[in-house]
């Protein structure tokens, strides 16, 4: 960002010879209202001490909101964490839809909010920030899915420990640092589904990698950036055979932690380009 050098708007100002001034007059104006200026004073002390306190106080946070995503035509609890939340009133939302506050506002570091998604809400994604007395909090992403959300059960980091989940669902998940997420989904002979990892489209520091394997443990599919995804992944396959497949995210340099979250999208719905499949460059078994 450039600076721009402060410009002074300090206009000239005449020099006006000194008067003298009445002090006894003076005196005796004061004299009159010794106990307004003295409680004039007071609330002067009073609003500084206030406005200090007021302005010590750090800026309330959000950092996730929980689920990623929310359905056209339902009405959904949304759990915010973050810090100074406790005064948090309202959550504002692009798409314009009202809230209300359903939790007893006693913790700072988490606050729950009943938000209520109108029907003709277009799928995508959207922004919404928390109000409170010292102003709003910076916007973070939500989507608006006409999928239904899943939360990740954990346990799930090996191809044994696969969480079962829906052939149409959005899942939100975390990966760990030096971790793998597995799900497990069960097709029929001939299914096509479509596969997508949700991650810097909505504020993550995932890099995500999508692996789809077979029930024997080969690798089916694999993509990382998918182009016009803005380094997020998506594919589709066709099964050729009924059974369980697990699908694998991960990060691709395996990072992980708070702040690289997902929603992984599974259902029949088209994908927007071309995806590579098969082994990737560096990839390893799941095993």
């Amino acid at each position: 960002m450039t600076m721009n050098p402060p410009v002074s708007h300090a206009k000239s100002m005449s020099v006006i010879a000194p008067r003298a001034v009445d002090h006894s007059s003076t005196t005796r104006s004061c004299a009159r209202f010794p106990a307004a200026t003295l409680w004039l004073t007071c609330v002067s002390c009073l609003l500084t001490t206030a406005g200090g306190d007021l302005a010590a106080q750090p800026p309330p946070q959000i950092s996730r909101l929980a689920p990623l995503g929310v359905q056209p035509g339902t009405t959904v609890d949304v759990a915010v964490t973050g810090s100074n939340l406790q005064q948090a009133s309202r959550l504002w939302t692009t798409f314009g839809e009202s809230t209300e506050r359903v939790d007893d506002a006693v913790n700072d570091k988490s606050a729950t909010f009943r938000l209520q998604v109108s029907a003709d809400v277009s799928p995508g994604v959207y922004a919404g920030r928390l109000e409170t007395p010292g102003g709003a909090t910076p916007q973070r992403l939500i989507l608006v899915d006409d999928l239904p959300s899943v939360a990740e059960a954990g346990g799930n980091g090996s191809p044994e420990s696969a969480q079962p989940v829906p052939a149409s669902a959005g899942i939100d998940a975390q990966v760990d640092n030096l971790a793998r997420d597995f799900y497990r989904v069960t097709v029929a002979a001939g299914q096509r589904l479509s596969f997508e990892v949700l991650a810097r489209r909505i504020g993550s520091k995932l890099d995500p990698v999508l692996i789809v394997y077979n029930a024997a443990g080969d690798r089916i599919a694999t993509v990382d950036d998918t182009p016009g995804l803005g380094g997020d992944c998506q594919l589709d396959q066709t099964f050729a055979e009924a059974g369980d497949y697990l699908i694998e995210v991960r990060d691709i340099r395996y990072a992980g932690g708070g702040e690289y979250f997902y929603r992984l999208r599974i259902g029949d719905f088209p994908c927007g380009a071309g995806v590579a499949a098969g082994r990737g460059p560096g990839d390893d078994d799941p095993t």
